[in-house]
């Protein structure tokens, strides 16, 4: 249970974002380095299944640290070639392997969004990032 509550709380960009703008950084690459280690251990999985978990769970931990950090979409967009390691770009079992990252990432997006709507805020929870970027910018011209 712990684990989830930290999972929840680390992942408000609101939340973060009232800390510091260094912890939003730090869980985006917290979440972006788990999501690492999870793929180098797919692509040097045993067997198939254990490599689709740990695809799904890269692709729920891409997600919290995109939620945490907007940015970090640009940064992690490639950490799925890792998969590159032992397969084949032309085999079908890494394709499957993006498709399972994919997947993962909305099933980690639904879990935030839905966590975010319980404590008031919009399920979109990077909003705060999008609309605080746009005031900033609008004090800068205006």
């Amino acid at each position: 249970m712990a684990v989830l509550a930290t999972v929840l709380v680390s992942t408000s960009a609101l939340w973060l974002a009232e800390l510091s703008t260094t912890y939003t950084v730090g869980a985006a690459l917290a979440y972006g380095m788990l999501a690492l280690a999870c793929l180098t251990n797919a692509a040097m999985a045993r067997t198939r299944a254990r490599e689709a978990m740990l695809c799904v769970a890269a692709g729920a931990l891409l997600a919290w640290a995109v939620n945490a950090l907007l940015l970090a979409v640009f940064f992690f967009a490639f950490l799925p070639l890792v998969l590159l390691i032992r397969r084949d770009w032309r085999s079908m079992a890494f394709y499957q392997d993006i498709v399972l990252i994919g997947v993962g990432g909305l099933l980690g997006t639904a879990l935030v969004g839905l966590a975010s709507m319980a404590i008031g805020q919009p399920f979109t929870i990077f909003w705060h990032q999008v609309v605080g970027s746009h005031r900033g910018r609008r004090r800068l011209v205006g």
